[in-house]
């Protein structure tokens, strides 16, 4: 019986030290967001980690190096959610804006899974379009993503681009 229990506490300990936490459990969560202001509209374009995309799929597994295309698929979808409610952008009244989802960039997934090295050195890039009911003197750009989902922390660098000038504005959301 302790035989046992001693296999049983190796091969947990094993399964610890051999998973690969470095990916799947980074301590922040980062965001990296250009804000492209029109007169009429604001396009943002999000670029975020497939591990964030991982997390929010809630349940996923690694077999043999690789991912499932389902659990991809499923926590772009999720994210979708995450981003759309975390991420606030108020007008000059005070009023939050509306964003929809335009487009989101993967990675190629042409099989039913992905080798899990190739999708670490990628990123998922969403593209969300604002409309403005008139043209923005001011914008209050914010972030309010819940822990419930993700439990790290997220910080959201935003690079703010005004249509027709040549200089940004880079910050950090608070």
């Amino acid at each position: 019986m302790k035989r046992h229990n001693i296999f049983r506490c190796i091969l947990a300990l094993s399964l610890v030290v051999l998973s690969p936490l470095s990916v799947l459990a980074h301590q922040i969560s980062v965001v990296r967001a250009e804000a492209l202001v029109h007169r009429d509209k604001v396009e943002l374009k999000l670029t975020v980690m497939p591990e964030d995309i991982l997390l929010s799929a809630g349940e996923f597994n690694i077999v043999l190096g690789r991912v499932a295309k389902g659990d991809i698929l499923r926590g772009v979808e999720a994210h979708t959610k995450y981003l759309l409610d975390g991420l606030v952008i108020l007008d000059e009244d005070g009023h939050r804006l509306t964003g929809k989802v335009t487009k989101v960039e993967l990675p190629p997934l042409s099989d039913d899974s992905v080798l899990l090295d190739d999708l670490v050195l990628t990123t998922i890039v969403y593209r969300v379009e604002y409309p403005l009911a008139k043209p923005p003197t001011q914008l209050n750009f914010q972030q309010h993503f819940t822990t419930a989902t993700m439990t790290m922390p997220v910080l959201t660098i935003l690079t703010v681009i005004r249509e027709g000038l040549t200089s940004a504005t880079m910050m950090h959301i608070p």
